[in-house]
């Protein structure tokens, strides 16, 4: 079947049915029941209208994708000869279509779905999955009014993103039956061939002739609308043609298609669609020079075994209490479970609260996959895992923060050992644009223990930059790249990790050998207030026990703090426990951005107090405390790092990406020899300086220099600031013994835009209230443009040489 035309044009087309058929409904009502009579109240016609509306599309559904008799059954010459699957399916008086309706509504509304879809959709049985979501996410509202006067409007509605409900678009759910058999084809295909050889022709299952039970079977925990069970019968039929027969496809839909559902109607829906689907598979059936029987009959047997099938298959139930009881290992019989979980979690700020026996089921039964807070798509992890078959085949389309975050420890450790990671693709936020849960995930497993290392496929559709590569609906342009499981594994930090480079795969080769950051320094969260910021921050002092602070991310600059008058009480009595400690805050430490995608950080002695959208490494409490903090402070704002973070964590271009204090711990650190060491101090101190000092002459701030900073003056100052931070990386970059190969690698990702990027940051927000004057930085500027080692102006866009660094910082240091 083909995809829908356009996904947004789509909708408003299911949206002009919905209104088109509320108003004949609602018209039909007045006409034969009169106004005051018993005509529904505006909230159960609301209901009514959009129950038709569903069965207006799977009406058009079944005369467009369906057979023969389905069409002629609705041409108006052969209206009373009602077809197999019509009235099997659609004109029952079992969910969803509980309501009767009137042959008169009935005539109109398939004549409305008619003039308002033929001529705007391409059929395809999914629509089904899209009218429904609009339906539980738009409501349909009738006002009755006297004088018999009705109002239409529909209104968006938050329920979806309550119960997580985000139905699966066609071009996904093809991709990920493409990673389960191109990826596992072996496995899986042997199993088809199976299912294949005990087809059942049609006349035997009517003398209900023994059968064997061992077809091939694949289950959606939470199938919604059917999209997985519905695609799975398009893939075999477009993709793999060794099973496309209508006998086998027929054969699957009977007998291999099993989902749970919560929602009744969902489930109904997804029965239907399935039923569609298969429709012109069964019309082949019945013309086939095999039948036995008559065409007509033949295909009201095959509609009745497989509406009973579907019964018993695509079931009302609560995947999470079916599972609960199941061992991890369980012997299940599924060989494929494929699913795109709820995507609600329970605990987090603005999110709902679970039941404290709620959550203590979940936790008790699911103890790796709710390990922290609840969430749905980390349980459906492990419920998958107990419904598959052992060397049966998994594929989850989830948000993709399972790989990295730090609450999902014990559920990777759950993967690593009950699981073959076969593959892992990222996908960009916006195939599903409507769910927020930043980036995707397509994760392919096989249920089996596997000792030893083994090779893990990677898959990515973002480029190095954040951008999706291609489209968002075309999926073929990928990015691939292959990894050992013992590095897919990050230990440090117990992290999965995708690369998609050879020398950034040198480069975490490399890495991984050094010590980490945590040897050296301890990252503190910070100050947290038991009833919002508004109440402990202030612009004064109420107290002693108001202290200066930071109460923004954004003061926190690259290698400046910039304190912008605020204050902080501390009194404990406002405040969580943990984060600050007064030996911590009141020493020399470095401070870093809580969100953005790169480190941001700056070096602090003035015992400033923040709130936890700042983080702090100090080596007070149990590290050493000479350490030199302002060349870990160069290190932390490097452009090496800057990768180096980027790679552990794919969180470039990501939305609301936010700094976890675990995984700045966990980075490589390379010990630096004390002369090296010193420069770099030196050249930390200096920017630091520059960046005050330009900061002072664009403000005109109380205590500036005075200096009025003219364009060309501003110009030389930038120049300087960015030299000085290009040399630093330069230092970097040799400190770590990096081939040159690799730095080319760092440079041309992470290094593109920089000298762009760093100008705005150095310049951006508002002022800082007091930097200290210092007569070294204008001097250095006014020096800049006589400087012998280098010219300035030349070197804006490039990496200097260690040569040009070495003669560089002799010189600015007579």
């Amino acid at each position: 079947m083909k995809q829908s035309k356009a996904p947004h044009s789509g909708k408003k087309a299911l949206m002009q049915l919905r209104l088109a058929v509320g108003h004949a409904t609602v018209r039909y009502a007045l006409d034969t029941r009169g106004e005051q009579l018993d005509i529904p109240d505006g909230a159960e016609l609301s209901e009514l209208c959009d129950e038709y509306a569903l069965r207006a599309l799977a009406i058009w559904l079944a005369t467009t994708c369906g057979s023969h008799i389905c069409r002629s059954a609705m041409s108006k010459t052969d209206r009373q000869e009602n077809s197999a699957l019509l009235s099997h399916m659609v004109r029952t008086n079992e969910y969803p279509f509980a309501n009767p309706i009137s042959k008169v509504l009935e005539e109109e509304i398939i004549s409305i779905s008619q003039d308002h879809l033929s001529t705007r959709l391409a059929p395809d049985v999914q629509l089904l999955g899209t009218l429904f979501e609009q339906i539980a996410n738009q409501s349909l509202d009738i006002s009755l009014e006297n004088g018999g006067k009705v109002g239409f409007d529909i209104q968006a509605k938050e329920r979806r993103r309550i119960v997580g409900q985000f139905y699966t678009p066609p071009h996904v759910v093809k991709y990920c039956f493409d990673i389960a058999f191109r990826r596992n084809s072996a496995g899986l295909i042997n199993r088809l061939k199976t299912t294949k050889s005990v087809a059942p022709l049609p006349d035997q299952q009517f003398r209900n002739e023994s059968l064997s039970s061992d077809f091939f079977k694949i289950l959606d925990p939470s199938c919604g609308t059917g999209n997985f069970l519905c695609g799975f019968l398009q893939f075999i039929d477009s993709q793999l043609q060794e099973f496309a027969g209508a006998e086998s496809i027929y054969t699957l839909a009977c007998n291999s298609l099993y989902g749970r559902e919560l929602d009744p109607r969902a489930a109904a829906l997804a029965r239907l669609g399935i039923t569609i689907s298969t429709a012109r598979q069964i019309e082949k059936i019945c013309s086939s020079s095999t039948a036995k029987v008559d065409d007509r009959s033949i295909c009201v047997h095959l509609y009745k075994y497989l509406e009973q099938n579907l019964k018993e298959h695509i079931v009302v139930s609560d995947s999470i209490l079916d599972a609960a009881g199941l061992p991890t290992d369980n012997k299940n019989v599924f060989d494929l479970v494929i699913t795109n979980p709820p995507y609600v979690s329970f605990g987090a700020r603005n999110q709902k609260v679970l039941l404290d026996t709620s959550a203590k089921f979940l936790k008790r039964r699911y103890t790796e996959a709710a390990e922290y807070k609840v969430r749905y798509h980390s349980i459906f992890q492990d419920i998958a895992i107990r419904y598959t078959a052992t060397g049966g085949s998994i594929v989850l389309l989830v948000p993709d923060g399972f790989l990295t975050g730090s609450y999902y420890r014990k559920l990777r450790k759950l993967l690593l050992s009950n699981c073959r990671i076969q593959s892992l693709s990222e996908l960009p936020a916006r195939i599903i644009p409507e769910a927020v849960v930043g980036r995707w995930c397509v994760a392919q497993y096989v249920k089996e223990k596997t000792a030893g290392n083994y090779s893990v496929e990677l898959t990515t559709h973002i480029d190095d930059h954040g951008k999706t590569i291609g489209s968002e609906s075309d999926l073929s342009n990928g990015k691939a790249y292959s990894l050992p499981i013992d590095e897919l594994h990050d230990r440090s930090n117990d992290a999965f990790r995708l690369i998609f480079d050879k020398h950034d795969h040198k480069l975490l080769q490399l890495t991984d050998q050094l010590p980490v950051l945590n040897s050296v320094l301890t990252g503190y969260t910070g100050i947290r207030s038991l009833s919002g910021r508004n109440s402990i921050t202030g612009r004064q002092p109420l107290s002693k026990a108001w202290r200066r602070g930071i109460t923004s991310g954004a003061q926190v600059r690259r290698f400046l703090v910039a304190w912008e008058g605020d204050w902080i009480n501390v009194d404990p009595e406002l405040l969580f426990k943990g984060g600050f400690n007064e030996q911590v805050i009141e020493n020399p430490k470095i401070l870093v951005r809580q969100t953005g995608d790169s480190l941001v950080c700056a070096y602090d002695e003035s015992g400033l107090y923040h709130l936890n959208n700042v983080h702090s490494f100090s080596p007070a409490l149990s590290k050493d405390p000479t350490l030199d903090l302002l060349s870990l402070c160069a290190l932390i704002n490097s452009t090496l790092w800057k990768h180096l973070y980027r790679l552990r964590t794919r969180e470039v271009g990501r939305a609301l990406a936010q700094v976890d204090i675990e995984t700045v711990e966990s980075m490589p650190l390379q010990m630096i020899n004390a002369e090296k060491t010193s420069i770099i101090t030196y050249l930390t101190n200096t920017i630091a300086q520059l960046i005050a000092h330009s900061l002072q002459g664009s403000t005109g701030l109380p205590g500036s220099t005075g200096i009025s900073h003219t364009k060309d003056y501003s110009q030389k100052t930038d120049d300087l600031i960015l030299f000085i931070d290009r040399s630093i990386d330069r230092l970097i970059y040799d400190a770590y013994e990096l081939e040159p190969e690799i730095v080319e690698r760092v440079e041309s990702v992470s290094a593109k835009t920089m000298a762009e990027k760093r100008a705005h940051a150095l310049m951006q927000s508002t002022s800082p209230e007091t930097i200290p004057s210092d007569s070294r930085a204008a001097r250095l500027v006014e020096a800049s443009a006589r400087l012998k080692s280098v010219n300035l102006e030349a070197a804006r866009n490039r990496l200097p040489s260690s040569k040009e660094v070495q003669e560089f910082v002799e010189e600015i240091s007579c």
